[in-house]
């Protein structure tokens, strides 16, 4: 199973609805996951964000279509550019080593929609 399709989000959302305790929210590996979890919560039932928070990350456009509209994170594509760009030749004179390699974390941030809020009592 691709876990980054919509296919892998429906079937892991499944496997989690299970659970003797089920998430009130669920963060997706990608928005296309995302679409995928809003189906089997639909299927189950359940109503995001009243049962059930998601969150997606990517910012991609089927963010804004979905309904309720998704909560995502961005990715920052143009920020990891520009840094690699900045560093990539001070990267060429280290030693391949990985260890010799900083952690470089770049912020995404959040884009707040619908499909969040606090979990039901």
């Amino acid at each position: 199973m691709n876990h980054c399709s919509t296919t892998g989000g429906y079937e892991a959302t499944r496997s989690l609805l299970v659970l003797k305790h089920p998430p009130t929210a669920i963060f997706c590996q990608n928005d296309r996951t995302a679409l995928g979890c809003y189906d089997a919560l639909r299927e189950a039932g359940l109503v995001v964000p009243g049962d059930v928070s998601v969150v997606g990350y990517d910012d991609e456009e089927i963010s804004r279509h979905l309904r309720p509209k998704l909560t995502t994170c961005v990715l920052p594509h143009r920020a990891m550019g520009r840094w690699t760009i900045d560093h990539l030749q001070e990267y060429e004179s280290k030693p391949r080593d990985r260890q010799h390699y900083p952690i470089t974390k770049i912020e995404c941030s959040l884009v707040p929609r619908e499909s969040e809020g606090p979990p039901s009592t």
